[in-house]
């Protein structure tokens, strides 16, 4: 199992419209997030995000711990915690090796 971590600065510019006066990090820069850190942990990028559930809300400046597990040839599974709680899950799929 591999880690990385992140967090998206206050100042954001996708915070803007996700929501004014009460900001949280929109899904698809969570998803941009997790596929940095999978490049930056594990030295590959995915294919295809074969599932992403969003459990709980990740604020702005939050740091958010990215771990990924293997599952069948050519998946890994992805967990975000924040705060100790789960707050997006899901299935990536790789170039098999």
């Amino acid at each position: 199992m591999a880690t990385s971590e992140f967090s998206v600065p206050v100042d954001h510019p996708a915070l803007a419209g996700h929501f004014p006066g009460n900001p949280v990090v929109p899904g698809a820069l969570m998803l941009d997030e997790v596929i940095n850190a999978l490049a930056s942990s594990c030295g590959t990028a995915p294919i295809a995000i074969v599932t992403a559930k969003f459990l709980r809300p990740l604020l702005p400046g939050q740091r958010c711990i990215v771990e990924f597990s293997p599952q069948r040839e050519g998946q890994l599974q992805f967990v975000c915690r924040s705060q100790d709680q789960v707050v997006a899950r899901g299935q990536l799929l790789i170039e098999a090796r």
